[in-house]
C-alpha cells in the first residue's frame, strides 16, 4: 500500500524552491500586487507600519513574495496553521524573512489574538471549509485591530480540483459569503481575489 500523502509531504519539496516561488509570483502576481498597494496605503495613512499575518499559511509564500516591496511599512510577520508539520516548512521556507517574525499553531476557525493594525491573509484556505465554518472564521475578523483582509480562493472556472477537499465554488457563492468591500478575477477567471479594507475600525 502507498503511503497516504499528507499536506507537507505535498508541499515539503516546495519549500526554498526558487523555480516554484518564481512559478508563485508569475501566477499570483496581481494578489501580491494588489496586497502591496493596500499595506502600503494603509501604513502611510495611519502613519506606522502594520502586521502581515498569513493564516493557513502553508509555507508562507505570499508574505515571502510581498515583503521584499514592504520592508519600511511592515513592523513584524505572523504566520499560523493548525498543521505543525505544516508549520515547520513554513519556517523553514521564511527563515530570515523580516527581524520580527513568529509562528502559531492555530485553529483559524476559532477566536484570535491580533496585534494592532494587523492586515491579515489567506491564500487558499477558505476553500476548505463548508459554509458555517466560512462564516465563522470570517466573524473572527471583525476586530478592530484587523485593518485589513486578502483572502484568494480558486473559483468553479476550475473544472479539475488540486489537492486537498477544496470547493470550487461560483464567484458569486463567494461575494455572498465573504462580503468583500471588492474583489479581483484573475486567470481568465479561475482565481477570485476578495479584499475587505477596515481602516475606520482601527485602534
Amino acid at each position: 500500500m502507498s503511503e497516504k500523502l499528507t499536506w507537507d509531504k505535498y508541499y515539503q519539496d516546495r519549500v526554498s524552491n526558487k523555480e516554484y516561488l518564481l512559478a508563485f509570483r508569475r501566477k499570483y502576481m496581481r494578489f501580491l500586487i494588489e496586497i502591496v498597494d493596500n499595506v502600503i496605503d494603509l501604513s502611510v495613512s495611519i502613519n506606522s507600519p502594520v502586521v502581515i499575518k498569513e493564516e493557513g499559511c502553508g509555507i508562507g509564500n505570499v508574505s515571502k513574495c510581498v515583503f521584499g516591496s514592504l520592508s519600511d511599512y511592515v513592523s513584524s510577520m505572523m504566520f499560523s496553521d493548525i498543521n505543525k508539520n505544516m508549520l515547520s516548512l513554513c519556517m523553514d521556507n521564511t527563515r530570515g524573512i523580516h527581524p520580527d517574525v513568529s509562528y502559531y499553531i492555530e485553529n483559524i476557525c476559532a477566536p484570535k489574538f491580533f496585534l494592532p493594525s494587523t492586515c491579515v491573509i489567506t491564500h487558499g484556505v477558505l476553500e476548505h471549509f463548508d459554509d458555517r465554518y466560512i462564516k465563522e472564521i470570517m466573524s473572527t475578523y471583525d476586530d478592530k485591530r484587523v485593518v485589513m483582509q486578502a483572502h484568494y480562493v480558486p473559483t468553479d472556472a476550475y473544472k479539475i480540483k488540486s489537492f486537498g477537499d477544496e470547493r470550487l465554488l461560483p464567484v458569486q457563492y463567494w461575494v455572498d459569503l465573504v462580503k468583500p468591500d471588492y474583489c479581483i478575477l484573475d486567470n481568465e477567471g479561475c482565481d477570485l481575489y476578495m479584499f475587505k479594507k477596515q481602516l475606520k475600525n482601527k485602534e
